[in-house]
């Protein structure tokens, strides 16, 4: 399973810029586990390579994933998406 066929199973919208934020965060945490207990660190450092603002980045995520996955955080979305992705990578 990628990353992309995780947030369109997840409900996550293409057209949203919080997709490739989300995915962009994904890839990250797929490669580095201790990522997502660094989650604003590394949405700061993004946010800086982007020219935006940290908190857009963050907003933007939040959004993306509302609207299928209310009862979740960002970071615990993050979190779960990496799991079970490294999961995948695994088999």
């Amino acid at each position: 399973m990628t990353i992309n066929e995780y947030l369109d199973e997840r409900g996550v919208p293409r057209k949203s810029i919080g997709y490739i934020y989300l995915h962009d965060m994904i890839d990250e945490c797929i490669r580095s586990p201790t990522m997502p207990y660094h989650l604003n660190r590394y949405i700061e450092e993004y946010a800086t390579n982007k020219n935006i603002k940290p908190a857009n980045v963050e907003r933007t995520m939040r959004y993306a994933i509302k609207k299928n996955n209310a009862n979740i955080s960002l970071c615990e979305f993050i979190i779960e998406a990496g799991i079970q992705l490294r999961k995948k990578e695994v088999k």
